[in-house]
């Protein structure tokens, strides 16, 4: 997998991160947990923003539910996260 990190365009590197394979893995691996709260996707549990406009690359990821998450769901997302967005 490339790493992202040192990417010039913002942009790029959201559709790169959004696109990654593991999510695929992340939604079959944690579907019970999904189906039993209601939740479509794991993209649904969480936002990335752009956090600096002035040209800098980096971005933050919000977790939008107020539920606690399972531990091994937040990390598997933050490992994808940080490969692409290095704050």
């Amino acid at each position: 997998m490339e790493e992202y990190a040192g990417e010039n365009n913002y942009q790029d590197r959201v559709f790169a991160f959004i696109n990654d394979k593991e999510f695929a893995a992340i939604d079959q691996r944690f579907k019970p947990y999904f189906e039993l709260h209601k939740i479509a996707a794991v993209f649904d549990l969480f936002d990335v923003i752009q956090s600096d406009s002035g040209g800098n690359n980096t971005a933050k990821l919000i977790w939008k539910m107020q539920r606690d998450l399972p531990i091994e769901l937040k990390k598997a997302v933050i490992d994808i996260y940080n490969r692409y967005f290095q704050n």
